[in-house]
């Protein structure tokens, strides 16, 4: 448009404010492209508004033509998105929530996913905006945390039941071998005594008797204290 008319000049005005729009919407788009998570927009009746690279890459569709979010989901995470979607209002149009998803390409995704409804001045929705994050990588580490510290607990209630078992079998050994030969040793004392005619000797078997006596006392005792 050439001249300094009005009209030229307003021609020109629009003409740099679809420039600064263009390279705005470009400027958006690489960062939105820049970044790992997944992100689509919607309508109210969920028809697919944009989408970046990562959910095209995951949930193929032909972006040339509008399509609808149900054809590019899985019916359960579908299901799902759109039963979250219902519950926002204008009073809570967010919620952030796990859930598990199944794809063709990558299989088992876990997703911490981000659901942002917008809603008009008279609360009337104008559609919504999904993003979500693969953490499958924590997920899977988490659960190998899980499966170690499960195996741990297995192998520490073993360690204590092979313990326990140990302590049983020390405590029956002592208590039916060692018990009971010094409690034989007792008796043989028993009737050695009488026949001592030394006094000195037979204050010696009396002792040794009821060393005998105290040492079996002793190892019922440990027997006793040594089981589980």
């Amino acid at each position: 448009f050439q001249g300094n008319d009005e009209l030229s000049t307003l021609a020109r005005r629009i003409e740099d404010l679809a420039l600064q729009l263009d390279r705005a919407r470009w400027s958006y788009r690489a960062v939105v492209e820049d970044q790992n998570e997944i992100i689509c927009r919607f309508t109210p009746g969920y028809s697919v508004t944009f989408s970046n690279g990562i959910f095209q890459r995951i949930f193929p569709y032909n972006t040339e033509k509008s399509t609808f979010l149900q054809r590019c989901l899985p019916q359960a995470t579908f299901d799902l998105l759109a039963k979250k979607f219902e519950e926002l209002d204008a009073s809570r149009p967010l919620e952030i929530f796990l859930h598990q998803i199944l794809t063709a390409d990558s299989g088992n995704l876990w997703l911490r996913s981000t659901l942002r409804a917008s809603f008009l001045p008279d609360e009337s929705c104008a559609g919504g905006q999904w993003v979500a994050a693969d953490i499958t990588p924590q997920i899977q580490a988490q659960q190998r945390l899980q499966e170690s510290e499960r195996q741990l607990r297995t192998l520490s209630n073993r360690l204590l039941r092979l313990q326990d078992d140990e302590r049983r079998k020390i405590a029956r050994e002592l208590h039916d071998s060692t018990a009971q030969s010094l409690s034989a040793l007792e008796m043989n004392m028993s009737l050695l005594e009488p026949i001592v005619g030394d006094e000195y000797m037979q204050r010696i078997v009396a002792e040794t008797r009821q060393i005998a006596r105290d040492c079996c006392l002793e190892l019922r005792t440990i027997s006793y204290l040594l089981h589980p």
